[in-house]
C-alpha cells in the first residue's frame, strides 16, 4: 500500500528522506486507526517530493477512510488535501474558521476553483 516491498530488507538509516515519511505512515496505519494526526510530516522534504508524497497519502486515504488530521502551514497544502480546513491562530489560540472545501478531486492546482479557494484563504488569515 505504501509502496515500500522493494525496501523490505533496509535498515531504516538506509532510507531516503522521501521514504522515510511512507515507513511512518505505514507503522501507523497497522493498528488500523480510526484517526492519523499528523504534525506537518512532509515539511522538510523537497516540493517533488512533498507532491509526490501527498499524491500518496490520497490515494492510501482513498483506500482506507481513515480520518486524518493533517496540520500544515501551506494553505496549498491544505487545499490539496482536505475536505475541511481549520483555520488556527495562536495569540489567543483558537480556530479563527472552519472552512469546507468542496473542490472535486482529483485536484488541479492550476485550475480557477484551486485558486480562489487559496486567495480566500489568504485573505481569512491575514484578517486574523
Amino acid at each position: 500500500m505504501t509502496g515500500l516491498s522493494a525496501f523490505a530488507t533496509r535498515y531504516p538509516h538506509e532510507l531516503s528522506g522521501g521514504l522515510r515519511p511512507r515507513v511512518g505512515i505505514a507503522r501507523a496505519l497497522t493498528t488500523r486507526p480510526k484517526a492519523l494526526l499528523m504534525d506537518e510530516p512532509f515539511g522538510a522534504l523537497d516540493a517533488q517530493t512533498r507532491g509526490n508524497l501527498q499524491k500518496e497519502l490520497l490515494r492510501i486515504w482513498e483506500s482506507q477512510r481513515t480520518t486524518i488530521v493533517f496540520i500544515t502551514h501551506g494553505i496549498d497544502e491544505a487545499g490539496f488535501l482536505a475536505d475541511r480546513i481549520a483555520v488556527f491562530f495562536v495569540r489567543p489560540g483558537r480556530i479563527s474558521a472552519i472552512v469546507p472545501v468542496d473542490l472535486p478531486r482529483p485536484r488541479d492546482p492550476d485550475s480557477r476553483p484551486f485558486i480562489d479557494l487559496s486567495r480566500m484563504l489568504r485573505t481569512r488569515i491575514a484578517g486574523g
